[in-house]
């Protein structure tokens, strides 16, 4: 009994940094519950490599408070950043890198290449709709989809992702 219980300490000893780790790699910390609708606006244009609503990306931190959403940081870091509904990953000038929303978490007015999309889509509907997208891999809490200029996501923050999410990138 006593090795078993010196056993699981050292092993939840060891694999505690190993979780820490994982959760800084998370650059949003679910904007859908601490982010705001405060000044989202109907439709949100999604376009693959350049912008996701409102937000586009080489934009910097001080263009996005012209927005009018609040601006949180998340987690004391100077590189990522809740913006309303989304999460902004910033590179090392303040120029934004990624854009990610929850899709369950926006308005239901979500716009690919005129089409409609619902929020409640499965990410294989997803992964159908945006160009260039390859086959689902397995990650360490949950799986990721990569397409041409953004990425679906299911599964992160530890289980708590109820649908997926989008995150815009660089083509």
């Amino acid at each position: 009994m006593k090795k078993r219980l010196i056993f699981s300490l050292s092993l939840f000893v060891s694999l505690w940094p190993l979780a820490l780790m994982s959760y800084e790699d998370v650059p949003q910390a679910r904007p859908g519950i601490y982010g705001s609708l405060k000044n989202l606006k109907c439709p949100i244009q999604i376009l693959p490599g350049h912008a996701f609503g409102p937000i586009e990306l080489d934009r910097n931190l001080k263009e996005l408070e012209d927005l009018g959403m609040p601006i949180k940081n998340v987690q004391n870091s100077k590189n990522f950043f809740i913006v309303g509904e989304f999460s902004i990953g910033l590179d090392d000038q303040s120029k934004i890198i990624s854009i990610e929303a929850e899709i369950g978490d926006l308005p239901n007015c979500l716009v690919f290449k005129k089409l409609k999309l619902n929020k409640k889509m499965s990410v294989i509907k997803l992964s159908k709709i945006f160009d260039g997208c390859g086959k689902s891999e397995t990650l360490i809490g949950g799986n990721i989809i990569k397409c041409k200029g953004l990425t679906i996501n299911t599964g992160g923050w530890g289980g708590q992702q109820k649908t997926p999410s989008l995150r815009i990138i660089s083509n």
